[in-house]
């Protein structure tokens, strides 16, 4: 694979993350989101249509089409990943859904309502969740037909009900990202290729941490026009996801263009 940038006026970060059978944005500071599989079935039979990975679980998709390929009716989504508790204590884990859904944290299935119904909230039984450990999560839902919800969140002592937000949130195990593998070749326009920081200036490391419309990355690629970095996949991936643009540090002083 080979990834040019051209006609760049300044600074460029590049960001992108990949791993076996598929790909997910890099992860912004600290937790990427869940990873979603979509078919067009209500009972997750199929092969995914559409493979994602989401800061939030936190969609009111109405009567469309929740992406691309996906119907607007009949089709499922399966979340994967880990919930991480900010404090120890008991936390209720709800869900807001239209139509059906259901939930297990550490393979225990805290939720079911595998039904057609209007907006629900059903909620788990109090769950003693330790501060800084990971609990596996899966989060299924099907939509039958018309309006469709779907909404994961929790409450804790001091903390009423809301959204999951994303940096309580991790995609499953097994991510690879570009910066992690090594390159074939990296030429950079100004400096050399720095990996998990922007570009910074001439001297190798003196990057900042890369920024993208206010989304700040742990991963990712930074570097400054002309630049040509080439990597050998040998095969082993079929997806790639990035995120691409200039890093913020420079604020409106560039463009870019993308070839694959």
């Amino acid at each position: 694979m080979k990834l040019h940038w051209t006609r760049i006026l300044t600074f460029l970060t590049l960001a992108a993350g990949m791993m076996p059978l598929r790909a997910t944005t890099p992860g912004a500071l600290p937790g990427e989101g869940l990873y979603g599989l979509y078919f067009n079935s209500n009972d997750l039979s199929g092969s995914p249509i559409m493979r994602r990975t989401h800061r939030q679980i936190d969609f009111a998709w109405g009567p469309g089409s929740p992406g691309e390929g996906v119907r607007s009716d009949n089709y499922s989504v399966r979340w994967t990943g880990f919930l991480e508790a900010p404090v120890t204590g008991n936390f209720t884990l709800s869900t807001l859904s239209d139509d059906g859904v259901r939930l297990w944290v550490d393979n225990e299935k805290v939720i079911e309502n595998w039904t057609d119904h209007s907006p629900t909230i059903n909620r788990s039984k109090a769950l003693a969740l330790i501060a800084g450990k990971r609990y596996k999560v899966k989060l299924e839902y099907f939509e039958r037909i018309g309006g469709s919800t779907m909404k994961l969140l929790w409450s804790y002592p001091g903390q009423a009900d809301q959204p999951i937000p994303q940096v309580r949130l991790y995609s499953p195990d097994e991510i690879f990202y570009l910066s992690d593998l090594p390159w074939v070749s990296a030429k950079g326009g100004w400096g050399p290729v720095e990996k998990d920081r922007s570009n910074g200036e001439m001297p190798s490391g003196d990057g900042k941490t890369i920024a993208i419309n206010g989304l700040k990355f742990t991963k990712g690629l930074g570097t400054h026009s002309y630049s040509e970095i080439i990597y050998n996949l040998d095969r082993k991936y079929d997806e790639f996801y990035s995120t691409i643009g200039v890093d913020d540090e420079v604020g409106n002083n560039g463009s870019v263009v993308f070839e694959a």
